[in-house]
């Protein structure tokens, strides 16, 4: 049986920010992007994930828009 995590949003902030190619949380992320970690998500949380990768500090370093 495969694990199911739960990826909090400083996860994918501290993704962002990082400098190392081989830092944890990019790792994750990397994972949750191309399907080998297998994560949990709710309405509760895609929200949350939404609201802060949506703050402008974080828009200019993903460069992503709020309809992508």
């Amino acid at each position: 049986m495969k694990h199911l995590y739960g990826v909090d949003t400083n996860i994918l902030v501290s993704a962002l920010l990082t400098k190392s190619a081989d830092s944890p949380p990019l790792l994750i992320v990397r994972g949750m992007l191309n399907g080998n970690l297998r994560f949990l998500l709710s309405t509760d949380l895609l929200a949350e994930y939404r609201a802060v990768l949506l703050r402008p500090k974080l828009m200019r370093m993903h460069g992503l828009i709020a309809s992508q």
